[in-house]
Formats: C-alpha cells, sequence, structure tokens
C-alpha cells in the first residue's frame, strides 16, 4: 500500500470501509478476549488456542491499520 496516494472511492465504498472497520475492530476485540482467557491457566507454552487468538489478533491489527489509512487518504469521487 503506497501512503502517499490517495484512496479515489465512492460515497458508498467510504461507507462500507467504516463499516468493515468497525467489524475488524470488534472481532479484535473478541479475539483479544479470548486470547486473554486461553492464558488463564498460565501456561501460554504450546497452547494451541492462545497461539491462534494471538494471530488472529495481530492479523486484525494489519487490517484495522489499513482501514484507518484507506479511510484517512479517501478522496470520494
Amino acid at each position: 500500500m503506497d501512503l502517499s496516494e490517495p484512496v479515489l472511492v465512492t460515497a458508498e465504498g467510504l461507507q462500507k470501509l467504516k463499516h468493515d472497520l468497525e467489524e475488524a475492530r470488534a472481532r479484535r476485540k473478541e479475539a483479544a478476549e479470548r486470547m486473554k482467557e486461553a492464558a488463564q491457566p498460565g501456561d501460554i507454552e504450546d497452547n494451541p488456542e492462545y497461539e491462534q487468538a494471538k494471530e488472529e489478533v495481530a492479523s486484525l491489527d494489519r487490517h484495522i491499520y489499513e482501514f484507518e489509512e484507506m479511510i484517512g487518504r479517501a478522496q470520494i469521487i
């Protein structure tokens, strides 16, 4: 993603980006909660539930960043 270029979108496209951002934030919150619960027993080594939630949080963080960047540089056409 070129962070210096504007993102050309329609008004509907911008609304969809904002909706997708909110969904990603909600999913991230759920994944973070699962990660927290999986870590409760104390042993996060060799804990597949923890690792899966951790990877999901990282992936969602990337998506959230991308959505925020796109929305911030959006120019409605």
